[in-house]
């Protein structure tokens, strides 16, 4: 709520990005490192990435896994925000171990 408070009184603040720390991995890295979450975690992070990426990450997936995660992504508005960011300081301490692109 406060939050929400703040960006309402507030709108020129912006809150910092919990998922920039997927701005400097690879496609392959981010599904690696989603590879053993949840789908609701993988329906998080794939709707923070790119089209292409998101496309490719999911490519490789099964198909009733790519459903579910289609159907969580639609329903990502239902989630309270605290989780988002608790999912996003999880993920970033994680990626410190995924192996580089090479």
């Amino acid at each position: 709520m406060y939050l929400l408070t703040q960006e309402i009184v507030n709108p020129e603040v912006l809150r910092p990005n919990p998922f920039r720390f997927l701005d400097t991995l690879t496609w392959g890295q981010i599904g690696h490192l989603i590879r053993d979450e949840p789908v609701k975690v993988k329906a998080i992070v794939l709707s923070r990435l790119k089209p292409d990426d998101t496309a490719r990450i999911l490519e490789g997936l099964p198909k009733d896994v790519q459903l579910e995660i289609a159907l969580n992504i639609g329903n990502l508005h239902d989630l309270p925000l605290e989780m988002a960011e608790s999912v996003a300081t999880g993920l970033a301490e994680k990626s410190r171990t995924v192996p580089d692109a090479r």
